[in-house]
Protein backbone atom coordinates (compact mmCIF):
# COMPACT_ATOMS: atom_id res chain seq x y z
CA UNK A 1 0.00 0.00 0.00
CA UNK A 2 1.58 3.98 -0.49
CA UNK A 3 2.56 5.45 2.79
CA UNK A 4 1.95 8.90 3.93
CA UNK A 5 4.55 11.14 5.58
CA UNK A 6 3.68 12.38 9.31
CA UNK A 7 1.34 15.25 9.47
CA UNK A 8 2.32 16.82 12.80
CA UNK A 9 -0.72 18.54 15.18
CA UNK A 10 -1.41 22.10 14.50
CA UNK A 11 -2.29 25.29 16.41
CA UNK A 12 -3.30 28.54 14.45
CA UNK A 13 -4.89 31.05 15.40
CA UNK A 14 -8.90 32.04 14.03
CA UNK A 15 -9.06 33.70 10.69
CA UNK A 16 -5.54 32.38 9.68
CA UNK A 17 -5.26 29.84 7.00
CA UNK A 18 -3.57 26.44 7.52
CA UNK A 19 -1.98 25.05 4.33
CA UNK A 20 0.13 21.89 4.11
CA UNK A 21 0.98 19.73 1.64
CA UNK A 22 0.21 15.99 2.31
CA UNK A 23 2.94 13.70 1.18
CA UNK A 24 1.69 9.95 -0.18
CA UNK A 25 4.55 7.71 -1.51
CA UNK A 26 4.68 4.21 -2.99
CA UNK A 27 7.32 2.10 -3.86
CA UNK A 28 5.69 -0.32 -6.63
CA UNK A 29 6.87 -0.99 -9.71
CA UNK A 30 5.69 0.34 -12.17
CA UNK A 31 4.73 3.75 -10.66
CA UNK A 32 1.68 4.03 -9.50
CA UNK A 33 -0.23 7.72 -9.35
CA UNK A 34 -1.85 8.57 -5.69
CA UNK A 35 -5.08 10.23 -5.38
CA UNK A 36 -5.85 11.94 -1.85
CA UNK A 37 -8.65 12.54 -0.23
CA UNK A 38 -10.65 13.49 3.05
CA UNK A 39 -12.13 10.98 5.54
CA UNK A 40 -12.99 13.15 8.12
CA UNK A 41 -12.67 16.79 8.49
CA UNK A 42 -14.66 20.56 9.71
CA UNK A 43 -16.51 22.07 7.21
CA UNK A 44 -14.46 24.40 4.59
CA UNK A 45 -11.30 21.91 4.74
CA UNK A 46 -9.85 21.48 1.08
CA UNK A 47 -7.54 18.91 -0.31
CA UNK A 48 -6.38 18.91 -3.46
CA UNK A 49 -6.82 15.28 -5.13
CA UNK A 50 -3.26 14.93 -7.38
CA UNK A 51 -1.63 17.77 -4.89
CA UNK A 52 -1.73 16.80 -1.84
CA UNK A 53 -2.41 20.51 -0.75
CA UNK A 54 -4.56 20.94 1.94
CA UNK A 55 -6.21 24.43 3.15
CA UNK A 56 -8.38 25.29 5.63
CA UNK A 57 -9.15 29.03 7.35
CA UNK A 58 -11.45 28.41 10.49
CA UNK A 59 -13.59 31.34 11.99
CA UNK A 60 -14.48 29.53 14.97
CA UNK A 61 -12.51 29.78 18.27
CA UNK A 62 -11.46 27.97 20.42
CA UNK A 63 -11.31 24.80 18.70
CA UNK A 64 -10.20 21.23 18.53
CA UNK A 65 -10.73 19.25 15.34
CA UNK A 66 -9.39 16.40 13.76
CA UNK A 67 -8.46 16.20 10.30
CA UNK A 68 -8.08 12.41 8.52
CA UNK A 69 -6.51 12.18 4.73
CA UNK A 70 -6.23 9.47 3.05
CA UNK A 71 -3.93 8.31 0.08
CA UNK A 72 -4.56 5.60 -2.30
CA UNK A 73 -3.12 4.04 -5.25
CA UNK A 74 -4.42 3.31 -8.70
CA UNK A 75 -3.68 -0.47 -8.63
CA UNK A 76 -5.87 -3.39 -8.84
CA UNK A 77 -6.87 -3.77 -6.02
CA UNK A 78 -6.42 -0.05 -4.97
CA UNK A 79 -4.27 0.13 -1.72
CA UNK A 80 -4.79 3.04 0.41
CA UNK A 81 -3.18 5.16 3.62
CA UNK A 82 -4.85 6.70 6.36
CA UNK A 83 -3.69 9.56 9.12
CA UNK A 84 -5.25 11.60 11.16
CA UNK A 85 -3.89 15.21 13.02
CA UNK A 86 -5.64 17.55 15.13
CA UNK A 87 -5.93 21.16 14.90
CA UNK A 88 -6.21 23.40 17.47
CA UNK A 89 -7.92 26.91 16.84
CA UNK A 90 -6.82 29.84 19.17
CA UNK A 91 -9.05 32.58 19.19
CA UNK A 92 -7.74 36.24 18.70
CA UNK A 93 -6.07 37.65 21.60
CA UNK A 94 -8.47 40.28 23.41
CA UNK A 95 -6.75 43.29 25.61
CA UNK A 96 -6.83 42.58 29.55
CA UNK A 97 -5.38 45.42 31.01
CA UNK A 98 -3.11 48.22 30.01
CA UNK A 99 -1.95 51.10 32.04
CA UNK A 100 0.28 54.54 31.35
CA UNK A 101 2.24 54.88 34.42
CA UNK A 102 5.29 57.65 34.31
CA UNK A 103 7.13 56.79 30.80
CA UNK A 104 5.77 53.62 30.94
CA UNK A 105 3.34 52.16 28.64
CA UNK A 106 2.04 48.50 29.49
CA UNK A 107 -0.54 46.25 28.18
CA UNK A 108 -2.08 42.47 28.92
CA UNK A 109 -4.17 39.80 26.91
CA UNK A 110 -4.96 35.81 27.05
CA UNK A 111 -3.26 33.58 25.18
CA UNK A 112 -3.34 29.85 24.46
CA UNK A 113 -0.22 27.52 24.73
CA UNK A 114 1.69 27.49 22.04
CA UNK A 115 0.56 30.99 20.32
CA UNK A 116 3.00 33.33 18.37
CA UNK A 117 3.22 37.13 18.70
CA UNK A 118 4.78 39.91 17.82
CA UNK A 119 4.79 43.60 18.98
CA UNK A 120 5.13 46.00 16.59
CA UNK A 121 5.29 50.26 16.31
CA UNK A 122 4.89 53.11 14.60
CA UNK A 123 5.18 56.81 15.92
CA UNK A 124 2.61 57.64 13.06
CA UNK A 125 -0.32 56.01 11.97
CA UNK A 126 -0.14 57.52 8.22
CA UNK A 127 3.53 55.83 7.81
CA UNK A 128 2.80 52.46 5.79
CA UNK A 129 5.14 50.07 7.98
CA UNK A 130 4.99 48.83 11.26
CA UNK A 131 8.16 47.87 13.02
CA UNK A 132 8.85 44.66 15.56
CA UNK A 133 9.47 45.85 19.05
CA UNK A 134 11.55 42.76 20.57
CA UNK A 135 11.53 39.67 20.06
CA UNK A 136 8.55 36.71 19.28
CA UNK A 137 6.26 36.45 22.22
CA UNK A 138 4.95 32.67 23.07
CA UNK A 139 1.51 31.98 24.82
CA UNK A 140 1.77 30.12 27.49
CA UNK A 141 -1.69 29.49 28.21
CA UNK A 142 -2.10 32.67 30.43
CA UNK A 143 -1.82 35.82 30.41
CA UNK A 144 1.31 37.92 28.76
CA UNK A 145 2.17 41.08 29.73
CA UNK A 146 4.01 43.84 27.64
CA UNK A 147 5.60 47.06 28.60
CA UNK A 148 7.34 49.56 26.42
CA UNK A 149 9.38 52.96 28.07
CA UNK A 150 8.46 55.75 26.29
CA UNK A 151 11.42 57.90 25.97
CA UNK A 152 11.52 60.74 23.90
CA UNK A 153 8.62 59.54 21.77
CA UNK A 154 5.34 62.19 22.02
CA UNK A 155 3.47 59.36 21.06
CA UNK A 156 3.44 55.94 20.03
CA UNK A 157 1.26 53.28 18.34
CA UNK A 158 1.42 49.74 18.97
CA UNK A 159 -0.09 46.33 17.84
CA UNK A 160 -0.32 42.96 19.07
CA UNK A 161 0.33 40.72 15.35
CA UNK A 162 -0.72 37.28 15.69
CA UNK A 163 1.99 35.34 13.66
CA UNK A 164 1.74 32.00 11.57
Amino acid sequence: PPMLAIITNRLITAGQTLSLTVVGSDADVPVQSLTYSLASAPFGVALGASSGMLTWTPTLAPATNTITVVVADNGTPSLTATQSFTVVIAPLPALGSYAYSGNQFSFSWATHAGQRFQVEFKDDLNEPNWFPLGGEIIGTGGTLSFTNVLDEEPQRFFRLRVLP
